[in-house]
């Protein structure tokens, strides 16, 4: 079904606004690079006709062919035809009220909220989009959205609202009609998609036959199919079986076996065949498997890949005085065989050809300057937070990897609530626990609100010194106000921007730090600066490295 058939009943109650409208006359040899769509747009083709990489599937469109564009979507287009094609572009956001009136509930756009149903989060689902046609009260809608361009008034504005509500209801009423004639045609398409997604592992599985069986005639069955499906019935057929295949190959199984499960006698042909659809052998694939092509701009998200046993394919350099070979030094070991990537042109093309699934990006400065790789794949923003394990959680619903979270996270609990109960049994309930980190220019207390405070204080259940509290992040000191504090053991580190342990030195000589009862007591951890982080598996070796402090210090 269209969008707008599958969907009339609910754009009832949708308000669709304008955000702009260009018309474009494409030179010969016209071409737009692949990138990832980040809002709404309609693509009309009002003349010639162009070829639509569509989130992988190349789809012809030719004059009189629209293609509705969602957030997510990956697409790439190029000229075919001898005719330089003409398209109509609109973006366009939509407001989408409930059935039953409620302001207070009203959405913008796709869904703000995450719904229960991933179909229905947004009014336009994946499975119900296609290439679409359109007639002449489309087109004379379209002229009338160009003539009202030039109106540049707020009234010109109310009015080109008005013509895009008209054009939507417009669509639909077509999509509706065309759904009453052709939905004969169109149940044994869909019946016939249902039969191969059911029985695609059959070896000798006849297109010709299938399609006869159906009431659809062999010699109009790929034009047919195309129009309904968007595809020719052999590259659905071929891409749903590469699909099992890849599932296949994340299992130990032969690769004969791997190549008879979806539908192939001779694992020689199988293996071409994957590669053409694909882009690399299926050894190859499964070599790479724990990889995924996933490129992550921040090095943090590193961790949380880590978390959810996954590694990443590329990442830019960690710029940290402590980097090990361009990598956090407590995940270096893990990530030695991944590429680092810098900001010159080489390293972007190699990235290019490598065809990457997914880039994380992330909120840290500097780096809206890499969002030209929206054209090489679909970026996702990450932006780190202190609350590392909704993070978690989102990277595992982004990735399929909630199997994975849910290990990690009762790994993670199993070791916390261990580390209490030993940490209840050896210290005393009235100590007190510093974070005293040592920054290029100042002395830092830290609070239970992130990073290490939120270890020790909120997981191993410590006391923090007199005057520091969970909800607080840090607070800057002298070395003659650590004598309020007075804690019985502190975690003495420095920041990566610290590039020298002249700060450090001048504490651990002043007067008021031999006066501190840490320091009489020889309770005091000096840590790598690494640890004052917030990552799962920075958290995970907080805690071995903590309580085998404490308990040193608890059996002085």
């Amino acid at each position: 079904m269209s969008a707008f058939s599958y969907h009339i009943d609910r754009m009832k109650h949708v308000l669709f606004l304008l955000d702009f409208m260009l018309k474009k006359q494409c030179p010969p040899r016209w071409g737009l690079r692949r990138r990832a769509i980040n809002r709404h747009y309609l693509v009309f083709v009002a003349g010639g006709s162009l070829e639509l990489n569509w989130n992988g599937a190349w789809l012809t469109m030719e004059a009189g062919k629209y293609a509705l564009l969602v957030p997510g979507d990956v697409v790439e287009a190029r000229a075919v035809s001898a005719e330089p094609p003409e398209i109509v572009l609109l973006a366009f956001a939509y407001y989408e009220a409930p059935a039953r009136a409620n302001a207070g509930n009203t959405k913008r756009g796709a869904a703000e909220e995450p719904a229960a149903d991933a179909e229905n989060a947004s009014l336009f689902g994946s499975r119900s989009r296609g290439l679409q046609a359109y007639g002449a009260p489309v087109m004379k809608l379209l002229r009338q959205l160009e003539a009202a361009a030039e109106e540049r008034d707020d009234m010109g504005q109310w009015r080109r609202n008005m013509l895009l509500q008209q054009l939507f209801f417009a669509m639909a009423g077509e999509a509706r009609s065309g759904a009453r004639t052709h939905g004969g045609m169109r149940e044994a398409i869909r019946r016939l998609v249902a039969y191969l997604d059911e029985h695609y592992m059959q070896e000798d599985l006849s297109l010709q036959a299938l399609a006869e069986s159906y009431g659809i005639s062999w010699s109009n069955f790929s034009g047919i199919f195309k129009k309904y499906v968007g595809v020719r019935p052999i590259d659905y057929l071929t891409r749903l079986r590469m699909n099992h295949a890849k599932a296949r190959l994340l299992q130990p199984l032969r690769m004969e076996e791997v190549a008879r499960q979806v539908g192939y006698r001779d694992p020689l042909y199988f293996s071409r065949i994957f590669k053409k659809t694909i882009g690399v052998s299926p050894s190859v694939y499964r070599k790479n498997l724990d990889r995924e092509h996933i490129v992550t701009l921040s090095p943090h998200v590193n961790d949380y890949l880590l978390a959810l046993e996954l590694q990443p394919f590329a990442t830019l350099p960690y710029a940290g005085n402590d980097q090990l070979d361009g990598l956090l030094p407590y995940i270096a070991d893990k990530l030695k065989d991944i590429r680092i990537i810098g900001e010159r042109p080489q390293d972007w093309e190699a990235l290019i050809r490598a065809n990457p699934r997914m880039i994380l990006g992330s909120d840290g400065g500097g780096r809206a300057r890499l969002s030209p790789l929206s054209n090489i794949a679909p970026t996702v923003n990450v932006p780190l937070k202190d609350d590392w394990r909704s993070l978690l959680f989102e990277l595992s619903a982004l990735l399929d990897r909630k199997a994975q979270y849910t290990r990690w996270i009762r790994h993670f609990e199993q070791k916390a609530a261990g580390a209490r109960r030993r940490l209840s049994r050896e210290l005393r309930r009235e100590e007190t626990v510093m974070v005293l980190i040592a920054s290029a220019n100042e002395l830092r207390v830290y609070g239970g609100r992130r990073q290490l405070g939120e270890i020790l204080y909120r997981e191993l259940g410590l006391l923090p010194p007199r005057g520091i509290t969970l909800q607080d992040h840090y607070t800057c000191v002298t070395p003659e106000q650590l004598i309020r504090f007075d804690p019985d053991h502190i975690f003495l580190a420095t920041t990566n921007s610290n590039l020298n342990r002249a700060q450090v030195r001048e504490l651990l000589e002043s007067d008021a730090w031999h006066r501190l009862s840490a320091v009489r007591k020889g309770n005091v951890y000096e840590v790598q600066s690494w640890l004052n982080g917030h990552a799962p598996i920075q958290h995970s070796l907080s805690i071995d490295i903590a309580l085998s402090h404490l308990l040193k210090g608890a059996s002085r």
